[in-house]
């Protein structure tokens, strides 16, 4: 449902705005437009990551799999493009298909595949994600792989999946709670 919600909230963004800010009295309008605009446009920033990552992770993998000659290079790009989504899971799901592959065609050839795996998920998750995250949505590195480590620890998978773009939206909010609104 997250992904609609958010294709929705990208999509009427500006309505569904319009119509919550009609309700409020006019002194508290210019600044809740200021709020939702730097909210909607960080969601927005943070979608734009994610495709970004998903981009990266798929075309190595697929690289990677068209080098040593595994069978179905993009479909394993794919899934590693589609996996890039669930933080930490993802990259444990997109292996397994393409060990089942080396398995079956080039048993020779495994060691070499997870190791390859091992080290990209490390680079990915510990470089990649944080720096391109960090960028899109305006967070340091450092605070990405510690609103993931948090997420994790209280919600597990799903803490994961929305620490980053909760932690924008926290970030936002409590730059407008306590600097915009005292001027």
């Amino acid at each position: 449902i997250v992904p609609v919600l958010t294709f929705y909230f990208i999509k009427d963004g500006r309505k569904i705005r319009d119509n919550f800010l009609s309700i409020l009295p006019l002194q508290y309008q210019e600044k809740c437009e200021e709020y939702f605009d730097e909210v909607q446009n960080a969601m927005s920033a943070y979608v734009r990551g994610l495709a970004k990552l998903s981009l990266i992770a798929g075309t190595v993998i697929t690289a990677y799999a068209f080098m040593i000659d595994i069978d179905y290079p993009l479909v394993l790009g794919l899934l590693a493009a589609f996996a890039e989504a669930l933080p930490i899971i993802g990259p444990i799901l997109a292996v397994v298909p393409a060990i089942i592959l080396t398995v079956i065609h080039m048993p020779d050839m495994i060691a070499s595949v997870v190791c390859f795996y091992l080290i990209f998920n490390q680079i990915d998750s510990n470089i990649i994600i944080p720096k391109v995250m960090g960028n899109a949505i305006k967070l340091h590195p450092t605070m990405i792989i510690f609103s993931l480590l948090v997420g994790a620890k209280l919600f597990g998978i799903l803490g994961m999946v929305f620490a980053v773009p909760v932690t924008a939206f926290l970030k936002i909010s409590f730059k407008h709670i306590f600097f915009v609104s005292r001027g």
